[in-house]
């Protein structure tokens, strides 16, 4: 009940009220109207409207921010200690607005694709101009009451340790230290095993921390920086995920995570940014299935930084949807043939 009642709040804070909700999202077709904010459902276990499904994940994030954010508040109360909380790669929530009052930004990550995990740490980092930490990754192999993957090759724990470090951060720690003697986590890798001896990466392990010691006089003040960047946006990851355009597109990535790992292996480090970030310091920007461009008054930015002489490779499947999901009226995009002043004949 409390979350339904929050749900509704949200509702009706963003929209004003039930009428206007029905002719934002078009609930007179198929006679889905609401005589009231309260009597709009949780979506779940039926085929909901994309766009109360859209809203719920957005209500969500919300409540999860109100909550981690009263958290920082009482523990700054009592320490002066920096706070962070934990991040995973799932791009359901804004995290600039999540980790924009705390003091860490924080990311966990157990992939065994380093190229796949970069991506999330150019994205993360740029958040705020604060330390980032890799707060957790595996030290030989994930797990819990089960093995949760194989035992990664020769090189896989040192570049994985390396790795954040490179990409501007300032600490990479391991899940776990010691594994666990009982409990839910008795088959993760760690350092050490339950009985206090090492696992089979500890050559790595003290490889890459002898490296750290012997390029510590810079390593501090190292900056990643790039004038090449790469679009990425939470409310796109949930349009994706509330209403599958192309079937092509497999996930909520859409070809974000195709285009970074052909630019890295092209030579180009982007920094994968979201509809929030100054545009002012790249040169070339890529916006791959960023389906609506109208999240931080992007549209208006990019449009004049291109007009000021930026290069913006967009496309496909991008400013074909409003902020709350819907269809454009009077064209298949929002802006693009003002734009270039051309006009789309056909849709495909």
């Amino acid at each position: 009940e409390h979350c339904m009642a929050d749900f509704h709040n949200h509702l009706s804070e963003k929209y004003g009220s039930v009428e206007a909700i029905n002719k934002e999202w078009n609930l007179n077709l198929f006679s889905q109207a609401y005589d009231a904010v309260e009597d709009i459902p949780m979506p779940f276990n039926t085929w909901h409207n994309p766009h109360i499904k859209l809203e719920w994940n957005l209500a969500h994030f919300e409540s999860h921010k109100r909550f981690v954010h009263k958290q920082a508040e009482i523990i700054k109360k009592y320490s002066s200690a920096p706070v962070g909380t934990d991040t995973m790669p799932f791009n359901g929530f804004d995290y600039r607005d999540f980790v924009g009052n705390l003091d860490i930004g924080q990311f966990n990550h157990y992939g065994t694709n380093l190229v796949g995990e970069a991506m999330w740490m150019d994205y993360l980092r740029n958040f705020s101009k604060r330390p980032f930490w890799n707060t957790e990754t595996q030290a030989c192999w994930n797990g819990s009451t089960g093995f949760g993957h194989k035992l990664m090759g020769e090189g896989f724990v040192y570049m994985d340790t390396w790795l954040p470090v490179m990409l501007g951060g300032e600490a990479n720690i391991y899940w776990l230290w010691r594994t666990h003697w009982a409990g839910h986590e008795l088959m993760h890798g760690a350092v050490l095993d339950t009985s206090g001896r090492y696992t089979y990466a500890n050559g790595e392990i003290i490889k890459a921390s002898s490296e750290f010691q012997k390029v510590s006089s810079f390593l501090n003040d190292y900056k990643v920086e790039s004038d090449t960047a790469l679009l990425f946006t939470s409310l796109n990851w949930n349009l994706k995920s509330v209403q599958v355009i192309n079937d092509a597109i497999e996930d909520e990535y859409g070809f974000v995570d195709m285009f970074y790992k052909k630019l890295v292996t092209a030579g180009i480090h982007p920094d994968v940014i979201d509809a929030g970030e100054k545009l002012d310091k790249y040169k070339l920007i890529f916006s791959p299935t960023a389906y609506t461009l109208e999240e931080h008054s992007f549209s208006e930015r990019i449009e004049k930084w291109v007009k000021d002489g930026g290069v913006w490779v967009t496309g496909p499947m991008s400013d074909i949807r409003t902020a709350i999901g819907t269809k454009y009226k009077d064209s298949p995009y929002g802006f693009f043939e003002k734009l270039v002043n051309e006009r789309l004949t056909y849709i495909l």
